[in-house]
């Protein structure tokens, strides 16, 4: 885990070159945010938040705060998007929903996990596929 930490920091210090992983982001996020209130929560070093904070600006990404934190799962959120497995299984323990957003090191969790009580893990493939399960939480 420290050597990933160490590769992701380093990633975030270049942050001009990163590029999004969708097209039309500001857009997606605007319909999320429209939906439901947004933070993003990031378990990247909290020397990092700052170059975390000038990407999100850069690409005009609308959210709320922006949180560091190892534990997401003991957060106060109805519904989560989040890319690693292990973080998705935490939340799905704690009753809650986790929209699992497909990636090649997540592919070891199904694409559907029922848990106890709300607890869910729903593998989407796009931030247009998450909007499409968040309308459904919020109906």
């Amino acid at each position: 885990l420290d050597e990933c930490m160490d590769i992701f920091s380093i990633a975030w210090s270049d942050w001009e070159h990163l590029i999004p992983q969708e097209i039309h982001l500001v857009q997606k996020t605007k319909m999320i945010n429209n939906l439901i209130e947004t933070d993003i929560v990031t378990s990247v070093r909290p020397e990092n938040l700052r170059q975390i904070k000038l990407w999100l600006d850069y690409h005009k990404i609308k959210y709320n705060e922006l949180i560091q934190s190892n534990e997401k799962h003991k957060l106060d959120y109805d519904i989560y998007i989040d890319d690693a497995s292990r973080n998705a299984t935490k939340i799905l323990e704690a009753g809650k929903k986790c929209l699992l957003y497909n990636q090649r090191w997540n592919r070891d969790l199904p694409n559907l996990v029922k848990g106890i009580g709300n607890g869910e893990i729903i593998r989407v493939y796009d931030l247009y596929h998450a909007i499409d399960e968040i309308r459904k939480n919020v109906a």
